[in-house]
């Protein structure tokens, strides 16, 4: 199998057949945003692993999750949002009365299902 170009496109084991595949391209762009220019494969060399670069890996990784968690919050937030005003939106039967005359009076099951999860909003 040819190597790809590019950098830190280290070879690992597949996990069925034991064949030899690469990495997924966002691996290596995380591996080179963690380790810089230093990033590259070297075969037959093992990085010298220290205390101190183990405790600056957890932090960064505890630095990394707390980051996804803080945007899954945001996402949920927004999400609550729009669903409440469309709760909202579609409480109001001139609105929905304006929906059906452009043709748009459905909507997917996911998105009514979660409108009705939403509490009424407070007026």
């Amino acid at each position: 199998m040819k190597r790809p170009n590019g950098p830190c496109m280290k070879p690992t084991k597949a996990v069925s057949g034991g064949a030899t595949s690469w990495r997924q391209p966002g691996d290596w762009v995380d591996q080179r945003n963690r380790m810089g220019r230093r990033c590259s494969y070297q075969p037959g060399r093992g990085g010298r692993l220290t205390a101190d670069s183990l405790i600056r890996a957890f932090r960064q990784e505890a630095d990394r999750q707390r980051l996804l968690v803080k945007k899954a919050e945001l996402t949920r937030n927004r999400l609550l949002l729009i669903a409440s005003a469309l709760q909202t939106l579609l409480a109001d039967e001139h609105f929905v009365t304006l929906l059906r005359a452009e043709g748009l009076d459905s909507m997917p099951r996911y998105l009514a299902d979660r409108v009705q999860a939403v509490p009424p909003h407070a007026s």
